[in-house]
């Protein structure tokens, strides 16, 4: 295999809406198509943000 040979799992990626900031360190993100399409759900994306450096200006709420 080399490095630019694309693999196909042969499940296509459902296609996002919107994505908003909802509450501190959570974001709602609303489906365009798919099983969740016009539905929208609220993720706590926290332990990503805690857990890498590259994240540490959005650990502050005015960054978030």
């Amino acid at each position: 295999m080399s490095e630019n040979e694309t693999i196909d799992s042969g499940i296509p990626l459902p296609r996002t809406a919107s994505i908003k900031p909802f509450a501190p360190y959570t974001i709602a993100v609303k489906s365009a198509d798919g099983p969740r399409a016009g539905r929208e759900d609220a993720i706590d994306i926290s332990p990503i943000i805690f857990s890498y450096k590259i994240y540490k200006p959005l650990r502050e709420k005015a960054g978030f």
